[in-house]
């Protein structure tokens, strides 16, 4: 190595320049090493030309920064420190590990990892307490993990693709936090298509079945059918190019095997056939294999460059993959080849002659049809001579209303809406009786907004037209001068809300998993529950992913039912709960497969915690605005009341404003 005014030299022995400084605006007059380990190219007047804090390869130290936009990247291997294919990466959001450009672990996902805040990331730095992502120009923790104290640090990107932060003790370093935890779970450990096994201590390297190869040796697994060959992406050095679909074949991987990248990249298509999902593989040369869910019908397809082969050991995984091949037989074109083949010519002769000779059929018994049919709409004529609403509009005619009242008949009906019994957003609910002694509920609605009588009428008679066990029904309306009302048939048991949360009689289990598996619940997300680490408010869907974390799902059993519920019951729940506020709208459960995976149809789906770690920043800010509100005065309301309480604490509209309320759009973002 060599000091020159044009900065530093590394030649090797034979003379030829390995390494040097890039061109510098002046000449350098010092070198100066800092006491944190920063290496300084000085001018003449102490000014700092170069340092080697700005340029890091695979390691940072403490007092080191580690900006947006900057990484580590991995030496090819321990003896050949060259440039490898793995990088630590800080990005606006997090620090992530990545390989050929594809993610393979998160620090907000790791379970050490303690997200503060969702402002945005400055850089990533270590000190003697733990490893720490700054914003705000390092004044705001953004996600920080805690080590055990030590003033000697570093973190090393090694040639297998782990980050491993190690503490210096004496003269050994140990190793202190090193990730990801499984080696499985680093892209290329077992080579291309290698399967990956873990097995306690360690990981075993083999070849999936259907392929072979010797990955103790490094040699490549290839398809043990020899007339099959594995293509070559578009964009590679192979030359690899656009296949003809009929030369391309898919070699399917066991059950339970998965790919890295697909637990942090977006599917391609959704609700797609597995068909469909190798078409799009097929038409993209770019393309080496794909994984299906068949579950949620989510298609991911592999590009560029195959990694290993993951062996998973979660059970509800239903992701299966097929690994894009060339040549082989493949029985699905043969048949269709045949079929073209053997098609009577008679058939392709008579088949369009018959077809429109059907069509003129169908045609006459649709015009006989119609011609005879009765008369089945029924017109509701507005604003009647004697109605004051009669000048206000022309007589409409809208097919499908339902009764029609008078508003002076509900009047009556409600003696002059003197029993209130419930109240919404747009007004209260009334208990009536009609004049043939059936019972009511008459909403009066008081925010009309801009909506006409034509308009409020026709929604009236889309209502009136739908029918479900689940939905209150519509028995009539009233659409008078500026009144409008619905009336709906009494329910006696009252709201679901109020018995749920309130003093009704308790409801048993099962009916409760009935009316989940039927309607879609609006909760708020604002509720409060006993904190599992001791007294006062917490975040309920924070409370819930806790248990989840620790399998403690009797936890959020509701005591009124005093173990009459199972775990496996409110497991099932709660895992279908937190699938559907998961951050990304895109891994939420469509509706389809909420009921099936609540009625037992499809397997149940597992929650990603790295995308429901926004959980406990919005825990967080509850806890906080709680104590503030109750610093304050503000009431505590309680999710599940104790049986034996003999009154109940309930939210008022105030309690909607105040600081500790959380919107179902905060919780789950866009839908």
């Amino acid at each position: 190595m060599g000091l020159t005014p044009r900065g530093i030299t590394i030649v090797d022995q034979d003379g030829n320049l390995q390494w040097s400084t890039p061109m510098l605006k002046s000449p350098v007059m010092a070198l100066q090493l800092s006491e944190a380990g920063n290496l300084l190219l000085l001018d003449r007047f102490n000014a700092s030309l170069w340092e080697s804090f700005d340029y890091p390869t695979d390691t940072i130290v403490i007092g080191q920064r580690l900006p947006v936009g900057k990484f580590l990247s991995s030496p090819v291997s321990d003896v050949d420190l060259s440039t490898g294919d793995y990088q630590f990466t800080v990005t606006s959001r997090d620090a992530v590990l990545q390989w050929k450009g594809l993610r393979y672990w998160m620090l907000s996902m790791d379970t050490r990892a303690y997200v503060n805040s969702n402002s945005q990331v400055g850089y990533l730095a270590m000190n003697a307490t733990g490893l720490y992502l700054f914003g705000g120009g390092g004044s705001v923790v953004v996600i920080q993990v805690i080590l055990s104290r030590s003033d000697a640090r570093i973190a090393r990107l090694d040639s297998l693709g782990r980050f491993i932060v190690s503490n210096g003790s004496g003269t050994q370093w140990e190793q202190e936090f090193a990730r990801p935890v499984d080696d499985c779970q680093i892209p290329f450990i077992c080579g291309r298509i290698g399967l990956c096994t873990d097995i306690p201590g360690s990981k075993v390297c083999s070849c999936p079945p259907s392929f072979q190869g010797n990955r103790q040796k490094n040699i490549d697994c290839l398809p043990t059918d020899s007339s099959y060959s594995l293509p070559s992406a578009c964009n590679s050095t192979s030359n690899g190019s656009r296949l003809n679909s009929s030369e391309v074949s898919y070699l399917r991987l066991e059950p339970g095997m998965d790919y890295f990248s697909n637990g942090f990249s977006t599917p391609v298509e959704y609700g797609v056939n597995l068909s469909t999902c190798q078409d799009l593989c097929t038409l993209e040369c770019s393309c080496l294999g794909v994984f299906y869910q068949n579950s949620s019908g989510s298609c991911y397809l592999l590009k560029d460059q195959l990694g290993s082969i993951i062996m998973s050991t979660e059970d509800e995984n239903d992701r299966l993959g097929y690994i894009k091949a060339v040549g082989g037989f493949s029985p699905k074109n043969t048949d269709d080849d045949d079929r073209t083949r053997n098609f009577p010519i008679i058939v392709v002769v008579l088949l369009p002659s018959s077809g429109f000779f059907l069509l003129i059929m169908l045609a006459v018994l649709v015009f006989v049809w119609w011609r005879r049919r009765p008369s089945s709409t029924v017109g509701v004529k507005l604003g009647r001579p004697n109605s004051s609403s009669s000048t206000e509009f022309d007589p409409i005619s809208i097919p499908g209303l339902p009764v029609r009242f008078e508003y002076e008949e509900l009047e009556v009906a409600t003696d002059n809406f003197n029993t209130q019994i419930g109240a919404g957003g747009f007004g209260a609910v009334f208990k009536g009786t009609l004049s043939d002694q059936t019972l009511v509920a008459v909403k009066k609605i008081n925010d009309l907004g801009l909506q006409g009588k034509k308009e409020f009428c026709t929604e009236i008679a889309t209502i009136g037209n739908i029918h479900h066990v689940n939905l209150v029904k519509l028995r009539g309306f009233c659409a008078q001068g500026r009144q409008r009302l619905l009336v709906y048939e009494f329910m006696n048991r009252g709201s679901l809300d109020r018995t749920l949360f309130g003093n009704a009689p308790v409801l048993e289990w099962q009916e409760r998993t009935q009316s989940q598996s039927n309607i879609e619940d609006e909760s708020n997300g604002g509720g409060r529950t006993p904190s599992s680490s001791g007294p006062g408010p917490a975040y309920f869907p924070l409370f819930a992913l806790e248990m989840h974390e620790q399998g403690r799902y009797l936890g959020l059993e509701d005591p009124r039912l005093e173990g009459r519920a199972t775990s496996e019951d409110v497991e099932k729940l709660v895992r279908v709960a937190l699938c559907c506020v998961h951050e990304e709208p895109y891994l939420r459960p469509s509706m389809a497969n909420v009921v099936a995976m609540l009625e037992g149809g499809i397997a149940l789906g597992k929650p990603r915690v790295e995308s429901l770690n926004f959980l406990r920043f919005y825990g967080r800010r509850f806890t906080e605005a709680s104590m503030i509100e109750e610093h304050n005065g503000g009431s505590e309301f309680m999710l599940y009341p104790q049986a034996n309480a003999s009154a109940t604490t309930t939210t008022t509209s105030g309690s909607r404003a105040s600081l500790s309320y959380i919107s179902s759009q905060q919780v789950s973002g866009p839908r």
